[in-house]
């Protein structure tokens, strides 16, 4: 496993896992606006986590 700090090239897959858990989400909830507002907003608390099997 391991945990680093979210980058760009990561939004594909984050807003993949958002949709496939989140499918029934309120248009609010959108991924690519939370996202973004995440990033405006103390950016370096973006982690993700990549497990390896």
């Amino acid at each position: 496993m391991n945990i680093r700090p979210y980058q760009e090239s990561d939004a594909e897959s984050v807003i993949a896992l958002w949709n496939e858990v989140f499918p029934n989400k309120p248009s609010h909830s959108s991924p690519k606006l939370v996202i973004s507002q995440k990033l405006a907003v103390q950016p370096e608390l973006f982690y993700i986590t990549e497990i390896y099997m």
